[in-house]
């Protein structure tokens, strides 16, 4: 392996040091000239700088000749990114928001979403209806005013129509009692969210799945992996998009678990008027 492949300022996907300097600006993206577009998609100037990041801390890694839990890779990775979803992560490094958005986490948690938006400057607003979890996102973020931090189950959001540019919901809908509170859910989500504007779900879906669960009525199914959820299927989704003049703005993607959880990520538009 080359002793460059390490430079700070190699290409994160040709490993070229000398790329950096060459990128090519097209729709407010950046592309390596080494690769073709056909080759690999766009990156943004966020996940540009994300790159960069990266590539610094490996070769301040390299540098150190041993583990450091200070300086390791994984210690700026985490000062950059928190515990971001992967997921969520590739929206981010697509460049899907900016410094000035004003984004809502719907069932929150702790927080582990909030990190990089928090860093970046956005205006945000998190939500759970677990007092406990709020009181561990409060500790996480002591920088999130009080007034942006609500005890609220999604079917009741606070906020007026249209107040968010991004909404995020992960790992939340398929707790969903039934079909009527799922899609109450749903529609809360995109009622307090702007036209124009995105969201993203993470959520059990039935989808590649290898063998049909168990069903359990209104929705809800028996997994493999000894769980109750609700799962959205791609017929449901369907519909849903209709109702409430949405549209895909990435396909339809799902992770299979060990064959006994399918987890889908979709990614929103709500329709300008």
């Amino acid at each position: 392996m080359q002793p460059h492949l390490y430079r700070a300022a190699a290409c994160f996907f040709c490993l070229n040091p000398d790329s950096d300097k060459k990128q090519i600006k097209r729709n407010n993206c950046y592309i390596c000239p080494c690769r073709s577009t056909s080759q690999v998609a766009p990156i943004s100037q966020q996940g540009l700088h994300i790159q960069r990041s990266l590539c610094n801390a490996r070769l301040r890694y390299l540098k150190t000749k041993s583990f450091d839990p200070i300086n390791s890779p994984m210690h700026d990775i985490t000062q950059l990114l928190g515990h971001t979803d992967i997921y969520l992560l590739d929206q981010i490094m697509k460049g899907r928001y900016a410094a000035t958005d004003t984004i809502l986490d719907a069932g929150a948690g702790g927080g582990r979403n909030l990190h990089w938006f928090m860093r970046e400057g956005c205006t945000v607003y998190a939500t759970d209806r677990a007092p406990e979890a709020l009181e561990a996102l409060r500790d996480n973020y002591p920088g999130l005013p009080s007034a942006h931090i609500s005890l609220a189950p999604v079917e009741q959001l606070p906020f007026p129509d249209a107040f968010f540019d991004h909404v995020i919901c992960s790992a939340v809908l398929h707790f969903a009692e039934n079909t009527d509170h799922f899609e109450k859910m749903f529609a809360e989500l995109v009622r307090v969210l702007r036209p124009g504007g995105s969201l993203f779900i993470r959520a059990t879906t039935d989808a590649g799945l290898p063998v049909a669960p168990q069903a359990l009525g209104q929705g809800r199914f028996f997994l493999p992996d000894g769980t109750e959820r609700f799962l959205i299927t791609r017929a449901h989704l369907d519909q849903l998009l209709q109702r409430h003049e949405l549209e895909l703005l990435e396909p339809f993607k799902t992770v299979l678990v060990e064959d006994l959880r399918s987890m889908a990520v979709i990614v929103l538009g709500k329709q300008k008027k």
